[in-house]
């Protein structure tokens, strides 16, 4: 089985992989001396330690998040729009839900904001963990002209926010969409899984192949995303982490796309990189909503 992944690692080189992702960060990390590494692993199990127990409370309580709507209804003071997505088997109960609270908390009732449940947990093909979001959004477009939208997705999340930005291209709309670890480009991790066998066990047989690293669906939604914007206006807040275990294919967070950022850190894991970012995150997405509310 060891030879079998070896040779399989081996093969997974992509051909054109520039024409879909900003390279090199990854390749750069794994350059690295190894106590450097080392000690950026010591730093990550700490700080996630710290993470996972300060999520806690969280829960236990029972926190004030929904799932998707066929109707809703726009206050039309509001300044724009946040849509807040957790990842793939995960809730909105923890950091979607304290993106919310810091939001509130600083700008009470400045904004809509839309914190909710992923049909089947993300559990499904992107089509349908994104349709009822693309429809709220729409919904909202058509409601509010003129008016910001943010989308802040998390690892799948981040997936499902890129297919919200290109299913509302006909609509003339400024949008700003954040990835944390997306997994646009798919997981090393869910390739090497499902080469083992392990990853039926746990994932829908869609999502697996639609997450393995470099499938064809991941192209297509960043070949999506690189189309040029005819109305509006889009622009991209991209992070990503050098000790991510489900997507250690740091690179894959990176779409190549106009108008982005990109944030390299380090000392935090999948699931607590959100919670370290959560306000340096915010604070670029209300200066760009101020611009253009």
């Amino acid at each position: 089985m060891i030879n079998g992944l070896h040779s399989f690692l081996i093969n997974q080189k992509i051909e054109n992989l520039d024409d879909f992702l900003v390279t090199g960060y990854e390749e750069k990390y794994h350059n690295r001396p190894m106590r450097e590494k080392l000690a950026h692993s010591i730093s990550t199990a700490w700080n996630s330690s710290l993470y996972y127990l300060s999520m806690a409370p969280k829960i236990l309580s029972n926190q004030h998040c929904t799932l998707p709507e066929e109707t809703y209804h726009w206050d039309k003071e509001k300044k724009g729009l946040f849509v807040i997505l957790h990842g793939l088997k995960g809730s909105p109960i923890f950091s979607p839900a304290s993106y919310r609270d810091q939001i509130e908390k600083e700008f009470p009732g400045k904004y809509e904001i839309k914190v909710l449940y992923v049909p089947d947990a993300g559990n499904c093909p992107l089509k349908k963990a994104a349709e009822p979001f693309i429809e709220m959004v729409r919904d909202y477009v058509e409601a509010n002209p003129g008016k910001p939208v943010t989308v802040i997705g998390t690892s799948n999340g981040a997936r499902i926010a890129g297919a919200i930005d290109c299913a509302t291209r006909d609509k003339e709309v400024n949008m700003r969409i954040v990835g944390i670890v997306g997994a646009f480009f798919g997981s090393r991790t869910m390739s090497i899984a499902d080469h083992l066998g392990l990853a039926k066990w746990f994932f829908d047989a869609d999502v697996v192949d639609e997450l393995k690293e470099g499938s064809d669906v991941a192209k297509k939604l960043i070949q999506d995303m690189q189309a040029p914007v005819e109305k509006g206006s889009r622009c991209y807040d991209l992070s990503a982490s050098e000790n991510d275990l489900l997507i250690p294919n740091t690179d894959g967070c990176f779409p190549r796309l106009k108008n982005a950022e990109y944030h390299l850190e380090n000392g935090f894991d999948h699931v607590s990189l959100a919670g370290h970012i959560q306000n340096s995150v915010l604070q670029r997405a209300y200066l760009w909503m101020d611009n253009r509310s």
